[in-house]
């Protein structure tokens, strides 16, 4: 299950900046299928919580170091405004790259 940051609800594109992220696309890699859960407080347990493995990024920000250590992969958007359906068709064929 992969993690996708949003700036809104209804949004498609990976939100600029993961901290600041007020909703989180989680996104089964297997499916495509996928939900949206508002952010918590504490991030790490709302990945716990729905056994979150992996999360993309648009930007290294020093939280998703936080986020690594807890054994959760994070990968770059490479500062690509990418749509839930591009991550999908990157993370079933193995095209997104690891940052931490």
């Amino acid at each position: 299950m992969i993690a996708i940051p949003l700036s809104q609800k209804d949004s498609t594109k990976l939100n600029e900046d993961f901290s600041s992220a007020p909703f989180f696309a989680l996104m089964d890699t297997l499916s495509g299928n996928f939900r949206i859960v508002e952010n918590k407080d504490n991030v790490l347990d709302l990945f716990k919580e729905n056994n979150i493995d992996s999360i993309v990024a648009y930007e290294k920000e020093d939280v998703l170091q936080t986020i690594a250590q807890s054994d959760i992969d994070v990968f770059s958007a490479y500062k690509n405004s990418l749509t839930l359906e591009e991550i999908y068709t990157k993370a079933v064929n193995n095209k997104l790259t690891k940052m931490y």
